[in-house]
């Protein structure tokens, strides 16, 4: 049976890798903008997809929920791309954030 990411539950206590927040974002979008995921490049700004400014701050409260953190919201501007937001967000790279 395949896992709805949208509304996936989280474990608090457990940081999210690159992948799964890749996957995530692409859910996410494609529901958005009602088409397959696999339609969805990571590496293709936001723009391109005609995700507006408002569309991209609901795209990143969601996330915020989804991780279960709070970000400043120009980062979704300076991370254009699923692969660049997505990255920032890593465990990787999630003690450089906050």
């Amino acid at each position: 049976m395949a896992t709805n990411l949208s509304t996936t539950e989280i474990d608090p206590n457990r940081s999210r890798t690159l992948e799964e927040i890749q996957t995530w974002l692409i859910y996410q979008l494609a529901e958005r903008l009602k088409i397959e995921p696999d339609e969805i490049d990571i590496h293709e700004p936001f723009d391109n997809y005609n995700l507006d400014s408002a569309q991209a701050l609901i795209l990143l409260e969601k996330l915020e929920k989804w991780l279960q953190r709070k970000y400043n919201p120009i980062l979704i501007f300076n991370y254009p791309t699923i692969a660049e937001l997505a990255e920032r967000f890593s465990i990787r790279n999630l003690a450089k954030i906050i």
